[in-house]
């Protein structure tokens, strides 16, 4: 009986379908019980067999529940295959599907954002708006595995997604999409006009320390400015207050460039390069 059930999955016979549950409404249950591989949902949906796929969920819908030998449900199937009208439907049957994971941590918008599939995210972005934010292990966004995988096209809707939310252009250790894309050589990303440029810079990227950078910049504008005007000001340099006054500005002005340029080297490297230049520095004096 359960090897009818596979042939009219795979032949997509929804007559036979039909008649196998007739004669035993339970058969779909059980076949998922027994089979440790893939359900006829997931077979399915590997043919690409969209019409067949959502006439089963109607007939079972726990069948969008249940996991393959690789730990993934049918909805992961659909986004990576890009059956958004699946996903959809799929996604009416059991909301929280979206937010399930496979075995290396990934939910239906992750595999989605990987394949480039523009239509299941526009889906599972207007359904479920949270799966945007969610995360990898590492603290990778959907936007990270955008450009580590150079699909630009999905990178622009979840940037517009990703609008309000300043922290989606940062991992859990500092790294920017930016970071990435310059470290992969993908410059698509870099230099792609059609991408608002106010997500990419780093005053929403890192606020603290670009305001830092700014603050410091400032100073050492100011006072730069300072030591010229009193340079050509006519004061007389062997006067000690016109001395102590140069000497007071060009300190400053010493400090806040060198703390300018040590801010703006911080925050366009990479965190796995600074660490390896801390390696090196420790090795080199300290051993």
């Amino acid at each position: 009986m359960e090897r009818s059930v596979y042939e009219a999955t795979i032949s997509e016979n929804v007559v036979a379908m039909d008649a196998l549950l007739e004669e035993d409404e339970f058969i779909l249950d059980r076949v998922s019980l027994m089979c440790f591989h893939e359900t006829p949902l997931h077979i399915t949906i590997m043919r690409g067999h969209v019409h067949f796929a959502a006439s089963l969920l109607c007939r079972r819908p726990k069948l969008s529940g249940e996991f393959d030998a690789l730990h993934l449900l049918s909805v992961h199937l659909a986004a990576i295959e890009g059956h958004a009208d699946l996903v959809e439907q799929l996604l009416d049957v059991n909301r929280s599907c979206w937010s399930v994971r496979d075995q290396d941590g990934r939910t239906t918008l992750h595999l989605a954002a990987m394949k480039g599939r523009v239509d299941v995210l526009n889906v599972l972005i207007r359904g479920c708006p949270e799966a945007a934010e969610e995360r990898l292990c590492r603290g990778e966004t959907s936007l990270h595995l955008c450009v580590w995988y150079n699909q630009l096209e999905t990178l622009m809707v979840l940037v517009e997604a990703s609008n309000q939310c300043d922290g989606a252009f940062v991992d859990d250790v500092g790294n920017t999409i930016l970071h990435l894309a310059a470290f992969l050589n993908h410059f698509e990303v870099v230099q792609r006009r059609s991408l608002p440029a106010e997500n990419f810079c780093f005053s929403l990227c890192v606020p603290k320390d670009y305001f830092l950078l700014i603050v410091f910049a400032t100073i050492s504008f100011f006072a730069s400015i300072n030591i010229v005007m009193l340079g050509i000001s006519g004061l007389p340099l062997k006067n000690k207050v016109s001395t102590w006054l140069m000497t007071v500005a060009m300190i400053i002005a010493i400090t806040f460039t060198t703390l300018t340029y040590l801010y703006s080297m911080l925050l366009v490297t990479p965190d796995h390069m600074l660490g390896q230049a801390n390696k090196a520095y420790t090795s080199t004096f300290y051993t």
